[in-house]
């Protein structure tokens, strides 16, 4: 059943002719394709979502899939994971404006991962947000030695 209907859903995409339809199915593939590898979410994440267990979404399972991608939209750099849970940032990526960069506490952990800036310059995301409350004791140095 699955790839008749991704067969179908293929068939209707590609022989749509409203261009704005089109355009906005692209945009929101785009939106939640954060890193720009062509490529959304992995099975693992659906099955953290059916709480119930029982293969499928219902309805307050999937409000929870739409508010992961319109507001928790950072998945790990490394192993791709959703990163809904504590994670480490890079100070330097973030302060500078740019997209940050987030690794999960396992792949940061077990050093997974390759990045521009040293690991010195990474806080877990609690750490970060009480040193952006001015909290004077949090100091990224002084959390990795």
């Amino acid at each position: 059943m699955g790839n008749n209907i991704r067969l179908a859903a293929e068939a209707y995409y590609n022989n749509s002719s409203n261009p704005e339809l089109k355009q906005l199915a692209w945009e929101f593939f785009q939106s939640i394709d954060t890193d720009r590898d062509g490529r959304v979410v992995d099975s693992n994440f659906f099955s953290q979502l059916d709480v119930n267990r029982d293969g499928s979404l219902d309805f307050v399972e999937f409000l929870t899939f739409y508010y992961v991608l319109k507001t928790r939209n950072v998945w790990c750099a490394d192993c791709r994971v959703n990163l809904s849970g504590l994670y480490f940032t890079c100070v330097e990526c973030f302060d500078g404006g740019l997209d940050t960069f987030d690794v999960c506490a396992p792949c940061y952990s077990a050093n997974r991962f390759c990045h521009h800036h040293g690991r010195d310059q990474f806080l877990d995301s609690f750490v970060l947000l009480l040193s952006r409350r001015g909290v004077s004791h949090v100091k990224h140095s002084n959390m990795v030695s």
